[in-house]
């Protein structure tokens, strides 16, 4: 045992010794996590497989975590184990290690720039052993708590397990998930009598505990903590959806019991902080670039737009900026209907034009479909598409719109600014350029169809429920009907707050492109990354 807690302080300092963004230090510490075995084995250290590494974040009173740590050593049979705290180097932790001192429990001390989230997976990443169980310092471990889960994870293969929580009043407080009610995330469960029938049989479930989670390094090995969420229910809550999202599987074992402390309950607020500071917004918000002149001698009618949109809400967004953007259009009738995932924003506005609800992931072109089919579609001369991790520029449709309509463009893009993620370089704002007549307008994060194309392109196929492949099809409809379609550069937006791909399962989509652009005609790219005209 002490070897193994050698090794995990010798890879802890060499990680920390380089200068390194917060991602590079979460690849860099797999990296190294991954080269574990020939370490020990060049040490001549012979560990079983299914060595488990218990970690925690230190946060909360010192009497919690030493709590924690009595209760695995007292309770806990199995012997091949590490329990691992993670605290920032200025926390007050001396008698965590006085009390707490033994060969299999360690001290992760980290910077006060690495969050302690941060600090926990990358303390995962270098811990030894196939399992990791990933613990609120504030509860306590009652017998055979993690034996059931090894057992169950052997017996089932399951890579990904839950446990129940109770409190001292023998109620249960968290049955295996969460869910979100009223901006908090609550226990399923709650406040029912611990031996209920319907909470006491193993099953899978389709949401994450914010307390505890059992998870196989194979599967950790391809996920990572969003590192925007500093919450430790939270984090693990978004862990959850991610593994969700590419359809992996996470279970409840009931007989796995812990035990929350002298706390009745932990809650977790999911608050304003997925919302950027409007200083940092403002810093990344583009500028239209349009002589006034532009398009006076062309009379533009009072259009209706119909604006659709899909928020993440447990993730970084930039809704309630974008919905007041769009609110605050001048020369056009606009309705926007947005949908939210997992969470309904708190803000007001965003919430008059939020107009469902999921508690899953569900593909984005699926919920525009079901937007679109609730609507007359014809009543609206434009529907513009709009994700919710973009930044607008000021009056933002007002100066698009009028250029789409200028340029007699069916189908329409915003370029994206020089700092924003871009998949393609075609769709990069070009300097001293208006707009762009191509064969190529991009699926998101922004775009706008005319009316006199909505029977070529919608409904969108659902064999391609996220867009992969639609690009390529456009290009060939419009092209075949004689009419334009392009990029405004002179209205950008900015698409640097999340990073895309990051929600979905790049694999599965990639395979779904190949089949519905085997089943279309279309254009290859090489063809679609053409400008037919410069507009400046």
């Amino acid at each position: 045992m002490v070897e193994i807690i050698h090794s995990i302080k010798s890879s802890l300092e060499e990680i920390l010794a380089l200068t390194l963004q917060d991602n590079e230090l979460i690849i860099a510490s797999k990296e190294i996590g991954k080269n574990r075995n020939d370490f020990l084995a060049a040490q001549q250290i012979d560990m079983p497989e299914n060595y488990l590494s218990i970690i925690t974040p230190f946060k909360g009173s010192e009497e919690n975590v030493i709590n924690l740590i009595h209760s695995v050593k007292n309770n806990v049979t199995y012997q091949n184990y590490a329990v691992i705290i993670v605290a920032h180097e200025n926390q007050k932790i001396n008698n965590v290690v006085n009390e707490c001192a033994g060969p299999n429990i360690m001290v992760f001390a980290i910077p006060e720039r690495i969050s302690l989230m941060l600090g926990c997976e990358i303390a995962a990443n270098l811990a030894y052993g196939h399992n990791i169980v990933f613990i609120n310092s504030m509860l306590e471990i009652k017998p055979l708590s993690i034996e059931y889960l090894l057992n169950f994870s052997a017996s089932t293969n399951s890579k990904v397990i839950t446990s129940k929580i109770v409190n001292g009043s023998n109620k249960i407080e968290e049955a295996g998930y969460s869910i979100i009610e009223d901006n908090m995330l609550v226990g399923n469960g709650v406040g029912k009598k611990t031996t209920a029938p319907a909470f006491n049989y193993s099953m899978e479930i389709s949401t994450s505990s914010r307390y505890c989670l059992f998870i196989t390094r194979d599967i950790l090995e391809k996920y990572s903590f969003d590192k925007n969420i500093s919450d430790f229910g939270l984090a693990l809550y978004d862990l959850g959806l991610q593994l969700q999202n590419d359809d992996i599987k996470i279970f409840y074992q009931p007989l796995s019991v812990l035990k929350l402390g002298k706390n009745k309950t932990i809650p977790t607020r999911m608050d304003s902080s997925l919302q950027p500071e409007s200083k940092f917004i403002n810093s990344l918000r583009p500028t239209i670039f349009i002589n006034d002149s532009i398009g006076e001698s062309k009379e533009i009618p009072r259009k209706n737009i119909l604006v659709l949109g899909v928020y993440l809400g447990d993730r970084l967004n930039n809704v309630e900026d974008i919905v007041l953007n769009i609110h605050e259009t001048v020369n056009y009738n606009i309705k926007q209907k947005w949908v939210a995932i997992n969470r309904t924003s708190s803000n007001e506005l965003v919430l008059k034009y939020t107009v469902n609800q999921f508690n899953r992931f569900i593909p984005k072109f699926e919920i525009l479909n079901e937007l679109i089919n609730r609507e007359n579609i014809y009543d609206y001369d434009y529907i513009l598409t709009v994700d919710d991790d973009i930044v607008l520029p000021k009056n933002f449709i007002d100066g698009f719109i009028k250029l789409q309509n200028l340029y007699d463009f069916v189908l329409a893009q915003p370029a994206r600014s020089v700092n924003s993620y871009i998949d393609h370089p075609i769709v990069q704002k070009q300097n001293g350029v208006v707009a762009r007549e191509t064969h190529f307008v991009e699926i998101g994060p922004v775009f706008s169809i005319r009316k006199d194309i909505y029977d070529i392109i919608l409904p969108f196929d659902l064999s391609s429920p996220m867009g992969w492949g639609y690009e390529n099809i456009w290009a060939k409809k419009i092209f075949d009907q004689g009419l334009k379609m392009g990029i405004i550069d002179s209205v950008p937006v900015d698409h640097s707050l999340r990073k895309p791909v990051a929600n979905y399962a790049w694999s599965v989509a990639d395979e779904q492109r190949a089949k519905i652009l085997q089943n279309n005609s279309h254009f290859e790219l090489v063809d679609c990354f053409t400008v037919s005209d410069v507009k400046s």
